[in-house]
């Protein structure tokens, strides 16, 4: 088959032939004469020349025609089969957007409830591994459900390279992680989260929540919500792109900045911003496995632009950190050294005796490490000729490891050039020129703008189509996230069908919450929309018209229905001793069919505050930490002590709970600048000073100046260190509410101690409180016994574990004291430098510094640890066993001995009881042979332990037969002729 007779095949293609097409262009792609990139681009031309008219179809739903649905499932099933072909081609960029083209069309007419919406952000974000489909499901596909399974529920990706789309233009879009951000301006990232959406796979973010009055829509209330909606669309319209607002940045920004000045150990540099310039140190970490920030610097200069860099801004100043970009640098430059088995020159940075690893620079400028080079002796500074081993990741770990040329090498491919006019080269593709970064902001090419755009209207279609399967709360925000994303892209909608579904569906939901709908409207409306919303404006007043109303629709629909209701409910109120009916039931099924029953409410019930009704247990509004809550002027140990941090002091003896402050006793934000936040912040601002030279005597440092928000929350995490023992603190979380008009602190039950509460840092002669209610009281002593009954405990051995485990990962020696040793029988002091801990933290692998060998340790047998007194970093100066047998003895490269036990039940108890990793051997090496009877297959690395347990239990163990099974009997009778029979 010619790619003409295909297009020909296609020109005729009906529901029935759909599937006939697809296999056609199956045979297409394993037919040698025809090039794989000319079927592609054949199919490509066929989708596109469709797309617009797919879009008006899909603009329609979920009132499809019988006929535009078989359209968009013959086109689904054709844009299947091109990410099929496009995906074995490896055309990354191509199979990301028919796949998102193919969710967007499968959305419109797929009436299953599956995540499309998680998915697409999920395309969108990363590589696709996998696309879920396969050639044989799309030929046979009656419709597009099955696909849609398929590919949802089978579709893979390369989480490890996630990348980021940003989109602006009336607004910005921003997707990441998964996480689609749609933002009412292009400097979004300091703004406040309004509502999410689809399992938080949707976000909406104001530009300033303040300004925006943003009227937090977890209330529920679609008053508030419109509102909000209706000021955020205003911002994007209003939006100049030619001259944006100045940015304002927060800690955690992700930024591009330049290289100003620096030396071999720290560089200074700024944000590329020519308003705001903010400057700071780049942060010294480790960047991947082996390689730290100081690694690079000397490759990178004056003027020299890093992208992606995230912004650090606390008590230590303004920092970079680079961590992200480099990995994401490094990872790609090495895959593509990897792919083409290049062969380059490396530099030696460090040598790790310790751990008997080296690491490198590579001239691309990426680290590595590697194992020690057979055969020679290297030194910092030395280069050798390497190639990629392997790359891994493991969590946060990044490690490429490289060595010598598997294969040998005739030329060099790529040479390490650290003269100071090759060092310029060595991080070319991680580091750009500030006119290349301006250029990429300032021009973006009209096929990258629309391509972009049509990403932002695919996902707005996606969203605003599988807002029919979520409650009418969420279904109404969607349509809400869709209008904003379609506003971001630019694209005009003369009919505002979206406009006007969402605020029919608006209209819905007021009237379910029991507000009254206006009789005017800013949308026109035609036929049962414009006839249920004068039925719905004139029940909430009527005047007489709604029986008018009722009259003229015709009879047998949905409409005329909820009209006669409605008109019952007039009626009845109006002659309310001839008809008897109860109004909240009317309404109920009035939102029943208006398919809004689940936002139902009562006429006239109290509406909760923003952030609850009432203080309950686990919740209690503060409005303020200065001043006092009896009109008796600043108090700050009063009032934020005695009061607010007293409160906290007892959800920590409690269930838990969280505190608002800023809140007045409705739950609801204090917005007056006399009183709440606003009137703290001026008065820590205006009394910084006093304030300061009192928490410096007490914390020992400096507080933060009060004078933002984001500095209230530093200052009162400064406050709570005064006021409870440092083991508290990580269960108390102080920080800004979403719409930035409060504080919210919340406080998870102490597990392990009575939380007091003192007042200064020395922490003593402290008072418990607890909850009582919406109380805090004092904690009476039986109170506190009960409570000590609760809580956990923490075993001497588990203190230990933290003490070892910090010294194994600085290498640094301990001291255990009175230890006593089963081996010697002594009970002395060990100086040791421990390597690891096993045996499910029981025991723990040492150097002994007194017999220079490895022994293990049980950490029931030591009565207490110390850590020396600057203790400096120790290398270890041998090889470390590589691990022990079920017996506990330890490999140290000598011999192994295969034992075979027949073990009778108590045998095989002890064995499990006594040596707990028995429970994690293999099944082939512990398994039943009989109901009664157990078989202990298995390797050791000393004969002394297996000896001592059969000796034990003699009558209960039979030794099979093994190629040692004889040495291990020899072993047993000299034992006993040397212990037992000569006495």
């Amino acid at each position: 088959m010619t790619l003409k007779e295909l297009q020909t095949q296609y020109s005729l293609i009906t529901p029935a032939t759909a599937g006939a097409f697809i296999k056609a262009i199956h045979a297409a792609k394993n037919d040698s004469q025809i090039k794989s990139q000319d079927l592609i681009a054949c199919i490509d031309s066929i989708i596109r020349d469709f797309q617009d008219e797919g879009r008006r179809i899909c603009l329609q739903s979920p009132d499809l025609s019988a006929a535009d649905r078989e359209t968009i499932t013959c086109h689904g099933k054709i844009i299947a089969a091109y990410v099929l072909l496009s995906h074995a081609s490896r055309y990354t960029s191509e199979t990301r957007a028919k796949t998102l083209l193919f969710l967007e069309y499968a959305s419109s007419i797929v009436r299953s409830s599956y995540d499309f919406v998680k998915t697409a952000t999920a395309v969108v974000c990363y590589p696709i591994t996998a696309t879920g489909l396969d050639w044989k499901a799309v030929q046979d596909a009656q419709s597009l459900d099955m696909l849609c399974y398929k590919m949802i529920s089978g579709i893979r990706f390369d989480r490890s390279r996630g990348e980021i789309f940003q989109y602006t233009d009336r607004g910005k879009a921003v997707c990441k992680d998964g996480v689609l951000s749609v933002f009412s301006a292009d400097v979004g990232e300091a703004g406040a989260r309004a509502f999410t959406l689809y399992g938080g796979s949707v976000e909406v973010v104001t530009r300033n929540s303040r300004d925006e009055k943003l009227r937090s829509s977890c209330q529920r209330d679609a008053a508030a919500v419109g509102e909000f909606a209706h000021t955020f669309l205003k911002a994007q319209l209003s939006f100049v792109k030619a001259k944006p607002a100045k940015r304002e940045y927060s800690s955690g920004d992700i930024v591009d900045i330049v290289v100003t000045s620096g030396d071999e150990k720290s560089l200074y540099c700024k944000i590329l911003d020519f308003d705001d310039p903010i400057g700071g140190l780049m942060v010294n970490e480790e960047l991947i496995r082996g390689t730290t920030t100081e690694d690079i610097i000397p490759y990178l200069f004056a003027g020299d632009v890093i992208r992606g860099a995230k912004l650090i801004m606390d008590e230590d100043g303004v920092r970079f950190s680079i961590r992200e970009p480099y990995c994401a640098y490094a990872l790609s430059a090495a895959r593509l050294d990897d792919k083409e088995d290049t062969v380059f020159e490396a530099k030696v940075t460090h040598i790790r005796e310790d751990i008997g690893r080296i690491n490198w620079i590579t001239p691309r400028g990426y680290g590595a490490v590697s194992y020690p080079v057979e055969g020679e002796t290297l030194r910092v500074g030395d280069i050798h000729v390497m190639s990629i081993y392997n790359i891994q990741t493991n969590g946060s770990a990044t490690y490429i490891n490289i060595c010598p040329p598997k294969m040998g090498y005739d030329t060099i491919d790529i040479p390490f050039d650290d003269s100071d006019d090759g060092k310029d080269g060595i991080l070319e593709g991680f580091v750009a020129t500030q006119e290349d970064v301006l250029k990429e902001r300032t021009t973006a090419g009209p096929e990258q703008q629309s391509g972009s755009a049509e990403t932002l209207r695919a996902l707005a279609s996606i969203i605003a189509n599988r807002a029919a399967f979520q409650p009418s709360m969420e279904r109404y925000e969607s349509l809400l996230a869709a209008l904003f994303l379609r506003t971001v892209s630019g694209e005009t909608d003369p009919e505002k069908k979206l406009e006007k579904a969402a605020y029919l569906l608006r209209m819905k939901l007021t009237f379910a919450q029991g507000h009254e709908v206006p009789a005017t409207h800013p949308y026109v409306y035609t036929g049962d929309d414009a006839n249920l919303l004068a039925l719905l404006s004139e029940s909430t007043r009527p005047d007489g018209t709604l029986m008018g109303t009722v009259s003229s629709l015709p009879g047998g629909t949905q409409t005329r229905q909820i009209g006669e209701l409605l008109l019952g409910l007039w009626l009845s109120a109006e002659h309310c001793d001839e008809l008897k009916a109860v109004p909240e039931v009317i309404r109920e099924r009035v939102c029943g069919l208006l398919g809004v029953q689940d936002e139902y409410r009562m006429c006239g019930t109290d509406r909760t505050g923003k952030y609850g009704q009432a203080e309950t247990h686990d919740v209690e509004f503060k409005s303020s930490y200065v001043f006092r809550n009896d009109g008796g002027g600043a108090d700050i140990d009063r009032q934020g002590r005695g009061e607010v941090f007293q409160a906290v002091c007892g959800f920590l003896n409690a269930e838990g709970g969280t505190l608002y402050l800023g809140v007045n006793d409705a739950g609801m934000p204090i917005r007056s600048k006399e009183y709440g936040l606003q009137a703290d912040m001026d008065w820590l601002s205006a009394n910084y000073q006093t304030v300061n030279a009192v928490r410096l005597r007490q914390l020992g440092h400096p507080t933060m100046k009060a004078d933002t928000l984001d500095h209230y929350v530093l200052f009162l995490n400064d406050e709570k260190a005064i006021y409870f023992k440092e083991s508290l603190l990580g269960n108390i979380t102080i920080e800004v509410t979403e719409d930035a008009d409060a504080i919210r602190i919340t406080a998870r039950p102490s597990e392990y101690e009575i939380a007091y509460l003192y007042a200064d840092a020395t922490h003593q002669d402290g008072a418990a409180f607890v909850r009582d209610g919406g109380r805090t009281v004092p904690m009476s002593r039986l109170q506190k016994e009960r409570r000590l009954t609760s809580l956990k405990r923490i075993s001497k051995e588990m203190g230990f574990v933290v003490t070892i485990q910090e010294a194994i990962d600085q290498h640094r020696k301990l001291v255990f004291r009175d230890y006593a040793s089963g081996n010697s029988g002594k009970v002395k002091d060990r100086f040791v430098v421990p390597v690891k801990l096993f045996y499910n933290d029981e025991n723990v692998y040492c150097f002994d510094l007194e017999s220079r060998t490895y022994k293990q340790f049980r950490l029931k047998r030591i009565s207490s640890i110390d850590m020396e007194v600057d203790n400096p970093v120790y290398t270890l100066p041998l090889t470390a066993p590589k691990g022990v047998d079920v017996f506990r003895w330890l490999d140290e490269g000598g011999r192994r001995y295969h034992v075979k036990l027949r073990m009778g039940v108590s045998a095989k108890n002890y064995l499990l009881e006594e040596y707990s990793c028995a429970e994690k051997l293999p099944k082939e090496e512990l398994y039943p042979e009989k109901k009664d009877q157990w078989i202990l297959d298995t390797h050791v690395n000393g004969l002394g332990a297996v000896r001592r347990f059969y000796l034990g239990l003699a009558d209960k163990i039979e030794i099979l037969d093994t190629e040692d099974s004889d040495v291990l009997k020899e072993e047993i009778r000299q034992f006993v002729a040397e212990n037992i029979s000569g006495r």
